[in-house]
């Protein structure tokens, strides 16, 4: 049985309503300059395709990285037309590394397109957020700048955490690493296929698919964490990828009356405290 935790206190034009909402709605860009006044430094990861932005907090114990990857963003301006910077309007993803209890170094991790300038725009096509955002190059630029953080900060294992599409994002990069501690996904997408024929609209045809690579990483400790009252990324998704990777080390965690961009950063603590760490 799931667990459920009680909390302290909305291709086709369906396919484009949800890709909006699906890292809520407040300012992205300056969430990294209050993520700089915590500690963390702004970090250029050049890949073979693409150029991504990180921010790291080096850490004061521990021999494992924590990594945070962010989600979809703002993947649409409206209903029919591609948005032309992905960057989040409000970075679920970086709130939650921000929120990272420990005192480990942590890394949080931009997908392809976000935070980058209009003439750095011009070099990364819009298809990477929008049918293409799990594509194979984009999981092999993300799982190389965990490694080259990983090398900086001296660390021997990473453990990675994604928000929303940052989740399909996490499980991707965790089936092709032998050095994962901990993989955790919060309101994750983990089953495209299962996700958009639920809401009846277009396939991100060019993309994996995180359930595909279940069998892969059934040997990493652990947890994914499902909002009750998220209609973007339902409990079900979760759910069927929990039952495919299946074995006591797969945690499937209901957070009751959260949404899909609830404050999930504001019970993070409280949270971690449900699942394994190492």
């Amino acid at each position: 049985m799931p667990s459920r935790i009680n909390q302290p206190c909305p291709f086709a034009a369906l396919l484009l309503a949800l890709v909006c909402c699906l890292s809520g709605c407040a300012g992205g860009r300056g969430e990294t300059r209050l993520a700089v006044d915590q500690g963390f430094r702004e970090m250029d990861f050049q890949g073979e395709h693409f150029l991504l932005k990180g921010w790291l907090k080096n850490g004061s114990s521990g021999n494992t990285l924590y990594v945070y990857m962010e989600g979809d963003g703002r993947a649409w301006r409206n209903r029919r037309a591609v948005s032309d910077d992905p960057t989040p309007t409000a970075a679920l993803g970086l709130r939650l590394a921000r929120a990272h209890p420990g005192q480990e170094p942590v890394l949080y991790l931009a997908r392809p397109g976000q935070y980058l300038t209009a003439e750095q725009l011009r070099e990364c096509n819009a298809r990477y957020w929008t049918f293409a955002r799990f594509a194979e190059e984009v999981i092999a630029d993300m799982n190389a700048a965990v490694e080259t953080a990983k090398r900086l900060t001296g660390m021997e294992r990473v453990a990675l955490y994604g928000y929303s599409g940052g989740g399909a994002v996490a499980v991707l990069t965790a089936a092709r690493r032998s050095d994962v501690a901990f993989l955790a996904t919060v309101a994750g997408n983990l089953d495209h296929e299962f996700w958009t024929s639920l809401h009846g609209v277009t396939p991100l045809s060019q993309s994996l698919n995180p359930i595909n690579a279940a069998e892969a990483v059934r040997g990493i400790p652990q947890a994914h964490l499902a909002g009750g009252d998220d209609n973007i990324v339902p409990v079900s998704v979760a759910q069927r990828f929990c039952e495919v990777v299946a074995g006591a080390q797969v945690k499937l965690i209901i957070i009751p009356g959260m949404r899909h961009e609830g404050a999930w950063d504001r019970i993070w603590k409280n949270i971690r405290e449900t699942f394994s760490q190492t």
